[in-house]
């Protein structure tokens, strides 16, 4: 009855209801997890020349260590591969300069390391060391056929900081998912 009442008080008054069009952006998974998670600032220069040129989902994380330096990044890919390179000197080529890398194949970069358990039951592999003048630690999963791999000279006090840094950037690269 009420309906009925509300419908002719409508009419009454003349009311002419009109469709709206609100536009509105269809959000995907990857989407969302991308507005959610942006990948690192300096990773965003590299970013869209990887897509063009890797057929790979790209994994960064949203985040790197602090720095107080002020770093440069460079990027490479093909189909089955990517790597970027961040160093505190343009067109770094050599470990001293170098601070770390993000990469990706099809090819296994191998187990290497100590186990561990990164988000979503990722099995992971960790160096701390990779060599001793480079001072920077690894760390590499395989994710839905694709080998990942993180170099970095994580500035920490403690192996159990190296560590902790080391799993920040995975697990933040794997939660937001492909770039």
């Amino acid at each position: 009855m009420k309906l009925n009442k509300r419908l002719t008080n409508l009419v009454l008054i003349g009311l002419t209801l009109m469709p709206v069009t609100i536009q509105m952006a269809v959000l995907t998974p990857n989407a969302i997890a991308q507005e959610q998670n942006p990948v690192a600032p300096i990773l965003q220069e590299v970013l869209p020349q990887l897509r063009q040129m890797s057929q790979l989902p790209i994994l960064l994380p949203s985040e790197l260590p602090p720095e107080t330096e002020r770093l440069y990044v460079g990027g490479s890919a093909g189909e089955s591969s990517y790597n970027i390179e961040i160093g505190y000197t343009p067109d770094c080529s050599g470990s001293a300069c170098m601070v770390g890398s993000f990469s990706a194949s099809t090819e296994s970069f191998g187990r290497d390391g100590n186990p561990i358990t990164l988000v979503n039951g990722i099995r992971g592999y960790y160096l701390e060391t990779t060599c001793p003048i480079c001072g920077d630690s690894s760390l590499s999963w395989e994710q839905n056929g694709v080998s990942y791999l993180i170099r970095y000279k994580v500035p920490a006090q403690t192996s159990k900081q190296v560590l902790e840094g080391m799993m920040r950037m995975a697990n933040s690269a794997i939660k937001a998912g492909a770039r």
